[in-house]
């Protein structure tokens, strides 16, 4: 319910001129540039790896296991991404692994691996989920 209510306060189509950076990719909702919004085939997916587990998850499903062992990253997930190349080399290999999925795909095999992620609904759609029981 919680991020249904965040997509909500999202276009359903965020442009970069729609958000609001803390970090300077518009999609990224907060201090890290790994929570942010990915583009799926058809629609958008809001993804929040928060815990290292989740990233080395993540990494697996992406087809990049040797992630794992890179210590410099390890010592730097979920939140501590200082480089901001580093942020944005792993925010696109997210983007390309999301951008072949369907977004109820992407969500139900984030969710089936205990990934944080969440549709993005149109205001309608948003509306509608929160008024029907």
């Amino acid at each position: 319910m919680a991020l249904q209510t965040l997509s909500a306060s999202f276009l359903a189509e965020p442009t970069p001129q729609s958000g609001r950076p803390r970090y300077r990719d518009p999609y990224c909702v907060s201090f890290s540039p790994l929570m942010r919004f990915h583009r799926a085939r058809d629609g958008w997916v809001f993804i929040a790896a928060v815990s290292a587990h989740m990233w080395h998850t993540l990494f697996g499903l992406m087809g990049h296991p040797e992630l794992r062992d890179d210590e410099a990253l390890a010592a730097e997930l979920p939140f501590n991404i200082s480089d901001q190349g580093r942020g944005d080399r792993l925010a696109a290999q997210v983007g390309r692994f999301v951008a072949g999925l369907g977004v109820d795909e992407c969500v139900a095999l984030m969710v089936e691996h205990r990934i944080v992620a969440a549709p993005v609904l149109s205001r309608p759609s948003a509306a509608s989920s929160m008024t029907t029981t």
